[in-house]
């Protein structure tokens, strides 16, 4: 794992984040200097995290006590059979505490109706209060919908389709903007498909025809860089996923 800081911009290059967590000592942090004191393994070997969340978004939630992750459910592991579950969430004590497989299976607990969540398209509420709830694309009605993991209970805000013959099928939440609003676009990444800011506490959904350039608008809209890069969540800085030989 290599992280460094140069004016602006955070440098990381690591394997996987998702496979680990790492307690870093910030006493350099003056010169900008990071250094790994720790790293335990929360996944377990048997289910192969998928990397959905390199430079895409925060997969803790908002007071950092549970995760986000996804297993690849195109992976079957030779040894156990076991196939990989889609989305799954935990407590993070409890993913940093397991023992064995049957324990990793109780506390990393699948999304309800896995199979309508777009995995790249789940984040944990940015709301105070809000800690057990996830807002999301759910293609089973195309709506924006929200739900309490603790409970399993989803609810339908608003439709994320126009009515109007637009294509959805490869619709996409890309997070957060500086308002907390939801942005939701319709054809994956290309970006001239077109979309909705959806407010997910009022349903109320602002149609765009285009995404806003780099500059300008786009400070408030979530970076956009196919997971390469992302704001620090002050907004000071850049994070840029890159290689190291």
């Amino acid at each position: 794992m290599k992280m460094e800081r140069t004016g602006r911009t955070w440098s990381i290059s690591l394997l996987s984040l998702l496979l680990m967590l790492a307690t870093t000592n910030c006493a350099g942090a003056d010169s900008g200097h990071l250094t790994v004191t720790n790293i335990i393994r929360i996944t377990h070997p048997a289910y192969r995290a998928s990397n959905l969340w390199y430079g895409i978004r925060d997969p803790w939630n908002r007071d950092y006590t549970r995760i986000m992750l996804y297993e690849n459910t195109a992976h079957t592991d030779p040894q156990t059979g076991k196939r990989g579950r889609g989305m799954v969430w935990g407590f993070i004590d409890e993913l940093k505490s397991w023992t064995s497989l049957s324990e990793y299976e109780s506390v990393a607990k699948p999304l309800p109706n896995n199979s309508y969540w777009a995995p790249t398209s789940a984040y944990w509420s940015p709301f105070p209060g809000e800690e057990n709830i996830i807002y999301g694309v759910y293609t089973g009605d195309r709506t924006v919908s929200k739900l309490n993991v603790d409970t399993g209970i989803r609810t339908s805000i608003i439709s994320y389709d126009p009515g109007d013959g637009t294509n959805v099928s490869r619709a996409r939440a890309l997070g957060w903007t500086a308002d907390n609003t939801l942005i939701v676009n319709f054809d994956n990444e290309v970006w001239s498909s077109g979309g909705y800011e959806v407010n997910v506490q009022t349903g109320a959904r602002t149609r765009y025809y285009n995404m806003p350039s780099v500059r300008g608008e786009s400070d408030r809209w979530p970076q956009l860089g196919h997971g390469h890069n992302m704001r620090s969540p002050d907004k000071l800085y850049i994070a840029d996923y890159v290689s190291y030989p």
